[in-house]
């Protein structure tokens, strides 16, 4: 996490309703620790703490 810059999208595990299954959520990060992604719990697109997340973190990727 500590390579991570604004622009790059962010992966992280996700639990699925349906038990037993992996799902993975995506967000652009956006700087200064934060990430811009739709959330399913609050119903909206929303600005988080990447920090937050950093147990289910998988990766970030940078697209050129």
């Amino acid at each position: 996490m500590r390579n991570v810059k604004p622009g790059d999208i962010v992966c992280f595990k996700s639990s699925s309703r349906l038990k037993g299954i992996l799902g993975y959520h995506f967000g652009i990060f956006v700087g200064r620790g934060y990430f811009i992604h739709a959330s399913s719990s609050i119903g909206k697109v929303c600005i988080s703490k990447l920090k937050k997340f950093k147990k289910k973190f998988v990766s970030a990727v940078r697209v050129f």
